[in-house]
């Protein structure tokens, strides 16, 4: 007996869903937004290494 292929989604399927949607490896993921501690440090790293570059 064969076994029938799963459907996976695509970015295509996900992108216009209003929120935050990623396919990963076909597997729909609903993602929360950065919280602002998460942006503070992200802002705070790069003000420290964009002189390095």
């Amino acid at each position: 007996m064969k076994e029938e292929p799963k459907k996976g989604y695509s970015y295509k399927d996900v992108k216009d869903q209003g929120e935050r949607w990623e396919a990963i490896y076909g597997v729909p993921y609903l993602t929360a937004s950065p919280s602002y501690k998460h942006q503070s440090i992200v802002g705070e790293l790069y003000l420290y290494l964009a002189p390095l570059f």
